[in-house]
């Protein structure tokens, strides 16, 4: 099953419902359960940040920071990850700038992931495969 690593950009605009269409194409096949996104516990706290910040325009106005998370632990879509060792060794040979941008691309293994979708340029920059549009 093809692995792909949700970065902040993507599940807010999801959140949103305003995905590029190759991203929500795969988040279709995901929602189907022929894909696996997997999202970094810093994306979770960079959500709730712009969430606290009121920087997204979710569709139900009325659902909570609470809510949202409970709506994703629970969707088969996602699973969450965590920084093991091997990827704060990847951290330290990075050089992305942004704390959270460097913590997302080093999650991501060649062997085990397909891409981060995102649209930031500092982690394609870093010749990390991304998707976006």
């Amino acid at each position: 099953m093809q692995k792909y690593i949700v970065d902040t950009i993507a599940l807010a605009k999801y959140l949103e419902d305003s995905l590029p269409s190759k991203v929500n194409e795969i988040f279709v096949i995901a929602e189907r359960g022929d894909a696996q996104l997997l999202i970094p516990e810093i994306v979770l706290g960079e959500l709730i940040y712009i969430l606290r910040k009121g920087r997204l325009d979710i569709p139900d106005i009325s659902i909570t920071e609470t809510q949202i998370l409970q709506e994703l632990e629970i969707a088969s879509t996602f699973d969450f990850i965590s920084m093991d060792f091997q990827a704060w060794k990847r951290f330290l040979e990075l050089e992305i700038p942004e704390l959270h941008d460097r913590m997302v691309a080093a999650l991501f293994d060649k062997k085990n992931h397909v891409a981060i979708l995102t649209n930031d340029a500092e982690i394609s920059n870093a010749r990390i495969p991304c998707i976006w549009k």
